[in-house]
């Protein structure tokens, strides 16, 4: 077999940046996997069909941060929010009358709206004058106004999200946390802060102090019983009101984390609660909370996020995890299996589709070589057969040739494929400024390469054998 060869050449560094990458081309809008490591900080699950699920994720890259989307119960996701990357959604909620409009709040970005159950998504209104979105509530009798939580208060929108106006009257401190609108009316509502839980009994108007002693991450209100709340949050662990919250009592008893960032109710049995921790993993009650039992058979990462619950069959539940993706339990938190779908490296550096089949994409990891799928990015499979640096820096397809491609790496190293990832051969090409950052293939000429190695870049020719030679 003879290997590629390149002509090394330095050229102007803007040649290569004009070219078409194929990692990089078009709109940036890639479908894969929920990764393993993901920061999974928000949950919703469709209350029609609860085989969709959604996730909201932080990252700084498309491939682990932003909107995932599941329509088989969590076994497989889908990146959704294309051109949204890079982003923090911190809350996703969902009209109830019609589960296709998803509402999603961005720390960074404000809020995102999809009117097709999650499958595209563009910025929500004008008037939010303060993009940091912490969390989210919509009314559950009016499902067209909404709250949003930000770092500058409370905003209200009454036509789903085309515009907001500040409602902070009398909230004492402007970083909410976390709302919740009482199921039987909606002009009461809640809002939990850095600093106190807060309620508004005309729509958010104007707003009371109910408590200032806790950074209140979630409140969670008893569906046949509206006078009766749950806070949860720092210090103090989680409370319980049973007159609207005028009178709290602390209820911890079990709880070896105190640290609770989410707290759910069941659907049809109020007295059965979850609450998800940081460090503590899971922990159940099945007394209104007077006592908690931790569940964490099998949940491998503790620091637990956020938490969302089956409308339909109350032992199916989720929970996202800090940098370990999302665990799912079928029989009400007494076993965790992971559904994160495969990729054991979640840290893409790089992504391509093969020229002639566009379900065949390479996922070039950070240190776990390349990953390969054949159904559109649903399912993923190592692909590593021959690869001596499994640190990938850049990936390029063949755009004529189906089957072929060629893999960088961060030690100056170039692998080729003839056969879609099944085999990988190192070309003998390296450079001595090692990461190869960077590969293009002239798409009116493929014998035509580039390459960057570190910040410089080289042009050459590759000698094309026969099929089946390299």
């Amino acid at each position: 077999m003879n290997p590629v060869t390149l002509t090394i050449t330095l050229i102007v560094l803007l040649l290569a940046a004009t070219l078409a990458n194929p990692v990089l081309a078009g709109t940036d809008c890639w479908t894969t996997s929920l990764t393993p490591d993901a920061e999974v900080y928000a949950l919703a699950i469709n209350p029609v069909n609860p085989e969709i699920i959604y996730a909201g994720t932080y990252g700084d890259a498309p491939s682990n941060g932003g909107v995932f989307r599941s329509t088989d119960g969590g076994n497989t996701w889908r990146f959704t929010n294309c051109g949204h990357s890079g982003i923090c959604i911190t809350e996703i909620v969902i009209n109830p009358e019609n589960p296709d409009i998803v509402y999603a709040g961005d720390r960074w970005g404000g809020v995102l709206r999809s009117t097709d159950a999650g499958i595209t998504w563009t910025g929500a209104g004008s008037g939010l004058t303060n993009k940091e979105v912490l969390s989210l509530a919509i009314d559950p009798i009016t499902p067209t106004t909404l709250y949003a939580g930000t770092h500058g208060g409370v905003f209200k929108s009454t036509n789903g999200g085309d515009s907001w106006s500040a409602v902070n009257t009398g909230l004492a401190n402007l970083s909410v946390l976390s709302l919740a609108v009482t199921p039987g009316s909606s002009e009461t509502l809640y809002a939990g802060t850095l600093n106190g839980i807060f309620k508004s009994m005309d729509g958010g108007n104007s707003w009371s102090e109910l408590r200032n002693s806790m950074e209140c991450y979630d409140i969670a209100i008893d569906p046949e019983n509206s006078d009766v709340i749950f806070a949860g949050g720092g210090p103090e662990g989680v409370l319980k009101s049973t007159d609207g919250g005028i009178s709290w009592n602390i209820l911890n008893t079990g709880l070896t984390s105190t640290d609770v960032q989410g707290i759910i109710t069941a659907p049809t049995n109020a007295e059965t609660l979850y609450a998800c921790t940081g460090g503590g993993g899971v922990f159940k009650s099945a007394d209104g909370g007077s006592s908690w039992t931790a569940v964490n058979t099998g949940l491998t990462n503790t620091t637990t996020l956020s938490l969302a619950i089956n409308p339909v069959n109350s032992a199916i539940l989720y929970t996202g995890t800090w940098q370990g993706g999302v665990f799912k339990s079928t029989n009400g938190g007494d076993m965790w299996t992971a559904s994160n779908n495969g990729l054991t490296d979640p840290r893409i550096r790089a992504i391509a589709d093969d020229s002639g089949n566009p379900d065949i994409i390479y996922a070039g990891t950070e240190s776990g070589g390349i990953f390969k799928s054949t159904d559109g990015g649903i399912r993923w499979t190592s692909a590593n057969t021959g690869l001596t640096d499994t640190a990938i820096r850049s990936l390029a397809a063949d755009p004529m040739n189906s089957g072929i491609a060629y893999a960088g790496t961060e030690n100056g190293r170039i692998f080729k494929t003839i056969n879609s990832g099944g085999t990988w051969t190192d070309t003998g090409s390296a450079f001595t400024t090692a990461r190869i950052s960077f590969i293009g293939i002239n798409p009116d000429s493929p014998d035509t390469m580039y390459a960057v190695s570190t910040g410089v870049a080289y042009s050459g020719v590759q000698t094309r054998e026969p099929p089946g030679h390299l």
